[in-house]
């Protein structure tokens, strides 16, 4: 049998044509895959800084921690009372759903062998010149001052000049005294706390005779007046960069009753979950059978309200000195906090505190009462979006 010329060429161009129905089919493909992506990245980069915020400022070991958002990277700042508490923002970061690289950048303040945040300032001042750098930033639970301030009267005003912006509860103060600043430095240092009310949350980071802005403004105006405001107020000496964006996006109003179902909710959870209570051991973090109840009980309520905002409250008796009984109480709140995570509770529905033994139940003389004291308290806080 002979196959003719012809035949070959048109079972060749059959091929041809498939072959370039093919291609253009997945070059297509590609280029719609291509615009979804661009089309919605700028909305999951603002949800995975959105929850990385909401996670850290929830929990006020790592409340003075500012989340950035480079697409699915998150570049943390921020000066860390310790080393432990710089890792802990950086392992709560990774484990928000979404993020997939963690940029570490926060810097430690402190290196004392008592790893609590230190509300007061060295009066000596560091004798390091260069670089001479400040940090602010601010987040949902408020502002964070760290860095150098040349001497103790320029961080008092700063503190007072913070505090009439933001309200005395939502300033924490990790500054440095250090000697060696740039001339005018309060000059500058002033005009970045003031421009901080137009940041939704951001830092504000002064390195010598440079401030750079970064962080998403309040409303559409916030970025010219930030830029006008620096233009006046800074010295003529000092350079500033802008790297902000877009307000966050208004929440959508809810059509489910959600101001019924929250009041429902804070009623079910003060009647069957505030008033349990979990034990511990003394000087113990570890979870005893007593606690599966209270647990299963949580688990139970978060099936029928999985937005509410619950507080692990730790408390600890008065044996031992008052720094290490407010670490203890926070370590039993977040092993109690770690074992609702693994049963299913989200972590984000979680405010982790630690007391130490500043509230306690029963009389601390006895032991009946210290037992008392040892112990869990969980509280309604609100209901989350």
């Amino acid at each position: 049998m002979f196959i003719e010329v012809s035949d070959i060429l048109n079972q060749k161009g059959g091929i041809m044509t498939r072959v370039v129905v093919i291609f253009l089919g997945l070059l297509a493909l590609a280029v719609f895959i291509f615009v979804c992506i661009n089309n919605n990245a700028p909305a999951i980069q603002n949800d995975i800084q959105t929850r990385t915020s909401s996670v850290l400022s929830s929990d006020s070991s790592t409340k003075w921690a500012t989340a950035r958002a480079d697409g699915r990277d998150i570049i943390l700042t921020g000066i860390a009372p310790t080393e432990e508490s710089r890792q802990q923002a950086a392992d709560i970061a990774s484990s928000v759903e979404g993020v997939l690289n963690v940029d570490n950048k926060i810097t430690v303040a402190y290196t004392s062998e008592t790893p609590e945040i230190i509300s007061s300032t060295p009066t000596t001042p560091v004798s390091q010149n260069s670089p001479y750098e400040s940090e602010f930033s601010r987040n949902a639970s408020g502002i964070v001052l760290s860095g150098s301030v040349p001497n103790q009267e320029q961080r008092k005003k700063l503190l007072r000049l913070a505090r009439d912006k933001f309200g005395d509860g939502n300033v924490t103060d990790f500054l440095i005294i250090k000697s060696g600043a740039p001339k005018n430095w309060y000059q500058t240092a002033s005009s970045a706390i003031k421009n901080l009310v137009l940041l939704h949350d951001g830092v504000v980071a002064i390195t010598d005779k440079q401030v750079k802005i970064i962080g998403r403004v309040v409303d559409d105006t916030a970025k010219q007046k930030i830029e006008i405001n620096l233009k006046n107020e800074l010295p003529d000496q000092v350079a500033f960069n802008l790297n902000l964006d877009s307000p966050p996006p208004e929440p959508k109003a809810k059509k489910d009753g959600s101001a019924i179902q929250s009041s429902s909710c804070g009623k079910q959870f003060n009647k069957l979950v505030s008033p349990k209570t979990i034990y511990f051991s003394t000087d113990s973090t570890s979870i005893e059978s007593q606690a599966n109840t209270v647990i299963e009980q949580l688990i139970k309520y978060s099936e029928v309200c999985p937005n509410s905002i619950i507080e692990v409250g730790g408390h600890s008796d008065s044996r031992g000195n008052e720094a290490h009984n407010y670490l203890l109480s926070k370590q039993r709140a977040r092993t109690i906090a770690n074992s609702l995570i693994k049963s299913g509770i989200r972590k984000d529905r979680l405010v982790v505190e630690g007391y130490g033994e500043s509230n306690p139940l029963a009389d601390n003389s006895t032991e009946k009462g210290q037992a008392l004291n040892r112990r869990i308290e969980f509280k309604y806080l609100r209901e989350g979006d």
